[in-house]
């Protein structure tokens, strides 16, 4: 058995660990009062057929058979222990129906089940509204369903909500849709989740590792990864239908990876196409719904396909017949095939479009021409980049498809703060290698890169009358496309060959867009960092300024000198010895009159390079004794110690001064009740406080006469 294989099992059998910190944080819990029953495999059914509503019963071995167990047709949870579950099996090892069964920690491995309308391993049908179906940290390795959809499992109910959180699916197909794992539904909400290696195959084979149908309310899916299924017309990675009121899906921080759909043998009979490398997404009634999804990774998926009358549509994702709203979603590497040039000179045609990302709509044909989009989608720090386009006659978008299918539909794409760059024709030349659209559709860009792709970056939009532009790196020819704050130059962009759209010092995007074009609530960046971001000064900085393009630069940190504080310089006096006076100080600019005998009062001089606070400290210098190696004031008790001399503060004096020359004319006066004392030697410490900062202090002396 290859080590991939045999790793892949171990980790299988530690879901265990999984449970435990499932039921630590509280996602899932057991029924209040229910019985809990551990069980061998020789027990096992005994266990299922004697359960009452809300028994939880606990699996500790990994049991060969006999296959099937039914689980009761009442709300049971079945459990297991780290390793325990289920091996081998020609007729699928777990089913149930009418009842509201949670499967926890448990493994289904090796199970091939040829049956119609039932999964590989485990089949749940029929549960019900308002029932429940769950599965929680369960492992589904190696399981087949030839005739039918879930190769893992198949959990087919009228309205019930459906949970899967913590599961793996690994290895699995199907015959038809959900190589992994199907499911149709009210509601579903998965979560946590694992696709790997799984396939979906014939004529209906959509949703390499998952398919989901869901009726009136929304499929959500987060936190999960997809990486290596295949499809043979949809959904390499998988297909979520609904037919819900807006929204119809939560799609949120995914990871679709290398997933493919690929067709070499013209089996699909799907008259919508091939759609979706990664990811598709389709609506299927009369009114369109939305999909609001954020966070997600479509990189190096891909649709291959033999040239049929058909469609084929979105590399990483396809989202048909749904207003999108995208934010921080990424499109990286995906590819394309479109048909060939001997196949579309035929009277059926065949599309390809957008090897990144797809969004198309099709309204009813009985309709009249609309004047208003038929949904208004939306692209907030996308990066769309290095997608592959393999050129064919009716190719175009290798970044983005907008556009129509059905001839009275009418799409309308707003596109902000992101990035489409670095994409690719391969082949014919002459298909739109950026963000290509219908001949009714429109596009609008803000603060967006649309440069440095192989090839056109527009077409279609009526002629590009369609398009509106403001802020962003878009060219017209060699100059920048009409609109506000456009500019048409290289991004000079990180690495785009890999999917790095991070700006470097040198992008003439940087400080470029317009921070009120920036959507309300937009706070990050499609890497996460923020989302406005200026230049770093020394001191004060700029305002900053929103780039243009899906990633904010990140300024380095200047080697800035510390902060220092206000220096006086050209400290002196107009006098050293001169006479008290009564006035109290002030700033004063008048020069004194020479005089021969001691003056009243002085003036101080100095030069400030800003304005700041400026305090006179005086001391002077008296005697005293010396107490245990202390120099304190004389007393009676300590009159005959040795003496010393100290230092003692008589007064301080705190002044605004302005910067330049400052003069302070002093005549020992600090406060109405407080004056320096004549007969005494003084220095004066002058020190500038300014913003918390304060500069080196100067001194002079003086004396002061009586």
């Amino acid at each position: 058995m290859p080590e991939a294989c045999c790793s892949l099992t171990r980790m299988a059998r530690r879901q265990g660990v999984l449970l435990g910190t499932l039921l630590a944080l509280g996602l899932i819990a057991a029924p209040a009062g229910a019985a809990e029953t551990t069980v061998g495999c020789a027990g096992l059914q005994s266990a299922l057929s004697g359960a009452k509503a809300g028994d939880r019963i606990v699996l500790d071995e990994l049991c060969k058979g006999p296959f099937p167990y039914t689980l009761p047709s009442l709300p049971v949870t079945l459990a297991g222990t780290p390793g325990a579950g289920f091996d081998g099996g020609a007729g699928g090892q777990l089913e149930g129906s009418s009842a509201s069964p949670t499967i926890e920690g448990l493994i289904f491995e090796n199970a091939t089940n040829s049956k119609i309308d039932s999964g590989g391993a485990l089949t749940l049908n029929g549960v019900g509204s308002p029932a429940t179906a769950t599965l929680a940290g369960d492992s589904f390795i190696n399981d087949h369903a030839p005739n039918s959809e879930g190769g893992g499992a198949r959990i087919n109910t009228s309205g019930a909500v459906v949970t899967v959180t913590g599961t793996t699916f690994s290895g699995d197909s199907a015959g038809k849709a959900g190589g992994g794992l199907a499911i149709y539904a009210g509601e579903v909400k998965l979560s946590a989740d694992t696709f790997t290696g799984n396939a979906a195959s014939g004529p209906s084979g959509g949703g390499g590792g998952l398919f989901v149908s869901a009726l009136g309310a929304p499929i959500s899916l987060s936190g999960s990864q997809f990486s290596g299924n295949s499809a043979t017309d949809g959904g390499g990675g998988a297909v979520l239908e609904n037919e819900a009121l807006p929204p119809g899906f939560l799609i949120t921080d995914n990871t679709f990876s290398h997933n493919s759909v690929a067709d070499a043998a013209g089996v699909s009979k799907d008259s919508r196409g091939y759609l979706g490398g990664g990811l598709s997404l389709f609506e299927d009634s009369a009114e369109p719904t939305s999909a609001v999804q954020s966070g997600n990774v479509f990189d190096s998926n891909s649709v291959s396909f033999k040239a049929t009358p058909v469609s084929a549509m979105g590399g990483g994702e396809s989202v048909t017949h749904l207003a999108l709203t995208s934010t921080a979603d990424r499109f990286t590497n995906n590819t394309l095939q479109s048909p060939s040039a001997a196949k579309n000179e035929k009277s059926e045609h065949v599309w390809g479009w957008g090897a990144g990302l797809s969004v198309t709509e099709c309204g009813d044909p009985s309709e009249a021409s609309v004047t208003a989009p038929s949904v208004v989608s939306t692209l907030t720090d996308a990066v769309v980049a290095h997608n592959t386009l393999l050129s064919g006659p009716s190719a175009g978008g290798a970044g983005v498809y907008v556009g129509f299918v059905c001839a009275t539909a009418y799409t309308a794409l707003q596109v902000a703060d992101s990035t489409i760059t670095g994409n690719l024709i391969s082949g014919t030349a002459g298909p739109v290698a950026g963000i290509s659209g219908g001949p009714r559709d429109t596009l609008g860009l803000s603060n967006t890169i649309l440069a440095g792709d192989s090839g056109p970056e527009l077409g279609g939009f009526n002629a590009l009358a369609g398009v509106t532009a403001s802020y962003s790196d878009v060219c017209s020819g060699a100059a920048p496309f009409s609109g506000a704050g456009n500019i048409c130059a290289d991004p000079k962009l990180a690495a785009t060959g890999s999917g790095d759209v991070h700006e470097t010092a040198a992008s003439p995007t940087l400080e470029a867009g317009s921070n009120a074009l920036v959507p309300g609530g937009l706070t990050t960046d499609a890497y996460g960092g923020p989302r406005i971001l200026g230049p770093l000064g020394c001191g004060a900085s700029p305002a900053a300024v929103v780039d243009i393009g899906a990633a904010e630069y990140a300024y380095p940190v200047p080697p800035c000198a510390p902060p220092v504080g206000p220096a006086i310089s050209g400290l002196k006096q107009s006098a050293s010895k001169w006479r008290e006076g009564r006035a109290t100080a002030h700033l004063s600019a008048r020069p004194k009159a020479h005089i021969k005998r001691p003056p009243v009062g002085t003036t101080f001089t100095f030069d400030l390079d800003r304005a700041a606070v400026v305090t006179l400290r005086f001391t002077r210098v008296v005697a005293g004794r010396r107490v245990h190696g202390r120099c304190v004031g004389q007393s009676r008790r300590n009159r005959h110690k040795k003496r010393c001399s100290r230092t003692i503060t008589a007064g301080v004096l705190s002044l605004n001064a302005h910067a330049g020359t400052d003069k302070i004319r002093f005549y020992g006066v600090l406060s109405a009740h407080r004056r320096l004392r004549p007969g005494a030697t003084y220095t004066m410490t002058a020190t500038a406080t300014a913003s918390g900062l304060s500069g080196a202090a100067r001194t002079l002396r003086f004396t002061i006469v009586r």
